[in-house]
């Protein structure tokens, strides 16, 4: 039997002691609890790490993770931290940083009134100078609280206390602008939102992610981000600084690259009244540096293994595919007619794939996929090679989010072009810019 079976048994036990002795009729005494005279940041470590630990111990124990385990696992987590905050705001003595983690107890415990109430106090008592990250951190926690609350004005106040002090973070700048923006945009204030949309933008382009966890953050806020700063300036009839700001994003797009901001870039141009004709591929003179990401491949179809690197000097075009996807299979025929077309003149076609793990509406293994992938490609006659990925590290290096989706990437290296979609009229604008890459030298 293991640890975690006997303490679930043990407990089991317990319960059914206590429930036979209470039936006898024999009084029993309960003592109370012991109070817990630990540290206030000692209560709050404890209950901040409850989850970690617990799903440590699981690990030891084998316990197969799902949903409900995490879903409980949580729920404890809150109960852990109301109970310990309780016991923390009994106390008589409390003065300074016990306020400050008896605020960040309630929250984890989802007490939103206790939690502000608690944050306030300790803010009232920070009055030294110098840099303060705990005072910092209460203010990013109180100014949700309070725009949740509609006290927009003293959310406002609060925000220019952190703006005037240290420490200070990009990515915390960049969520808290947002948050006043919206707050401003929901109640029809477009004035008083835009130069927080305006800060915000400005946060996430300064952002550099330290891990992939915030280098997708980053990307899903400049998609947030943008339309928020766009939508506010189209509020003030500013519509040609609305444009500038989707623009902006297609230039990000490339540089990432990201198909999925590309996508949001193109719907919000289109949207402002721009032609499609109007867009353009990115400039030569705008692509000096950044280069297109490696593909993580697993088995090379009808192409030898190479790095991108290894194609410098050519014109590569990356089309991001899958075998159930219709609109995939449409485009088949104008990417065979390029390969024959411009090979000779320089143009490398790689069809960019992941095993699925399902084929003709059945579960496959990743060797019957192949064979599969196989066939597929001979029944459709496609003459250039296929990049397999074993996951879809690919997709997410590309911000993929919808097939196909295609990378045109220059001479040297560099993410020249995108379209989503299979439509002729994204076919025509994407073969202009083949022909006018192999031209570059």
């Amino acid at each position: 039997m293991t640890r975690y079976f006997a303490i679930i048994l043990l407990s089991a036990t317990q319960l059914f002691s206590s429930q036979v002795f209470a039936q006898s009729g024999r009084k029993v005494d309960v003592a109370p609890p012991p109070k817990d005279e630990r540290a206030a940041s000692m209560l709050y470590q404890d209950a901040n790490t409850y989850v970690s630990r617990k799903f440590a111990e699981f690990e030891r124990e084998k316990v197969p993770f799902n949903k409900q385990l995490l879903e409980r696992t949580r729920r404890e987590q809150r109960e852990t931290a109301a109970r310990l905050a309780e016991q923390l705001q009994s106390r008589t003595n409390l003065a300074g940083e016990d306020f400050y983690y008896l605020g960040l107890l309630y929250g984890l415990a989802d007490m939103d009134e206790k939690s502000l109430d608690a944050f306030q106090k300790f803010l009232k008592t920070v009055t030294a100078s110098g840099p303060n990250e705990h005072a910092q951190f209460a203010r990013l926690e109180v100014i949700p609280l309070l725009t949740r609350k509609g006290m927009i004005e003293e959310a406002e106040q609060l925000l220019a206390q952190y703006v005037k002090n240290e420490p200070q973070r990009v990515l915390h700048r960049m969520r808290i602008e947002a948050l006043m923006a919206g707050a401003y945009r929901q109640r029809n204030k477009p004035e008083q939102a835009l130069p927080h949309a305006q800060e915000s933008f400005k946060a996430v382009k300064l952002f550099q992610p330290a891990t992939p966890a915030e280098t997708g953050e980053r990307r899903q806020a400049l998609e947030i981000i943008s339309q928020l700063l766009a939508n506010t300036y189209f509020d003030l009839n500013r519509q040609e600084e609305a444009v500038a700001v989707y623009e902006e994003l297609r230039r990000y797009a490339f540089e990432l690259p990201s198909a999925k901001l590309y996508r949001k870039a193109l719907t919000g141009l289109l949207e402002m009244g721009q032609p499609f004709e109007a867009i353009k591929p990115r400039a030569r003179e705008e692509a000096k540096t950044a280069t297109a990401p490696e593909l993580i491949v697993k088995e090379w179809m009808d192409q030898q293994a190479v790095k991108l690197s290894d194609l410098r000097g050519r014109v590569v075009l990356l089309d991001f595919w899958a075998h159930w996807c219709g609109p995939c299979i449409a485009t088949f025929p104008r990417l065979t007619k390029w390969h024959n077309k411009y090979k000779e003149q320089g143009l490398v076609i790689l069809g960019v794939t992941s095993y699925q793990g399902h084929a003709e509406g059945k579960e496959v293994t990743p060797a019957e996929e192949l064979t599969f992938l196989r066939q597929f490609k001979k029944k459709h006659r496609l003459p250039y090679g296929f990049a397999i990925a074993e996951t879809e590290d690919n997709d997410n290096a590309y911000g993929v989010s919808s097939f196909p989706s295609a990378f045109l990437i220059d001479r040297k290296g560099v993410v020249r072009f995108i379209t989503i979609g299979a439509s002729s009229v994204e076919g025509e604008a994407l073969e202009e810019v083949i022909q006018k890459l192999l031209q570059e030298q």
